[in-house]
């Protein structure tokens, strides 16, 4: 710790230079003035006003969040039904209000190259082409 000291000692532009008694006694004197007084008073106890539009900014948007996510939890609860679990042999999600069809199985090709690019082709047999 004396090291980093004494390195900002050393390397200290100013530390040279000499303060004039009165502007060293006028500082300290502000010093002891606010620690008195804590922080530098303005005469006004009043909540500035960017502080209140924060706040409400703030909780409104967590609500906003906490509305989103209600909204977005009930719908994937009602709206889908899985029709197998996931592996390697996924089945695709349905609507529950349709009727059940058969599950056709996601296949995929996995290999890598020499160079150690990883390469994945799925087949889908639903695919059409244009």
């Amino acid at each position: 710790m004396n090291e980093i000291g004494q390195l900002l000692r050393d390397s200290d532009p100013v530390a040279g230079e000499s303060f004039p008694a009165v502007e060293i006694d006028r500082m300290l004197g502000r010093l002891r003035l606010e620690a008195e007084r804590g922080v530098l008073q303005t005469g006004d106890d009043r909540v500035p006003f960017g502080a209140v539009w924060r706040v409400m900014a703030t909780s409104l948007t967590c609500a906003a969040v906490v509305l989103v996510a209600v909204v977005a939890q009930r719908e994937s609860r009602t709206g889908r039904v899985a029709v197998a679990e996931h592996g390697p042999e996924r089945g695709r999600l349905q609507r529950a209000d349709q009727p059940a069809a058969a599950v056709v199985p996601v296949r995929q090709l996995q290999f890598d190259t020499p160079e150690g690019i990883r390469v994945f082709w799925t087949f889908d047999p639903d695919f059409q082409e244009n």
